[in-house]
């Protein structure tokens, strides 16, 4: 092999996982994204779950 062979093996190499990092980043944006929203639904039906409880609580009180 000579050495442009081996210049042109390299550097597809590095082009290859440069390519791979920038994919694997908006991969991560992306998903990052989707998660973000899934926990902030999350946490609202959490809240809405928890005044529900509070409510079940002040009526079983006021039976007392």
């Amino acid at each position: 092999m000579d050495i442009n062979t081996i210049y042109c093996f390299l550097f597809g190499f590095l082009l290859g996982i440069l390519h791979a990092c920038v994919a694997f980043y908006f991969y991560l944006r992306r998903l990052h994204r989707h998660l973000s929203e899934y926990l902030n639904r999350l946490h609202e039906a959490v809240e809405r779950l928890l005044e529900c409880v509070d409510k079940l609580v002040e009526v079983l009180e006021k039976r007392r």
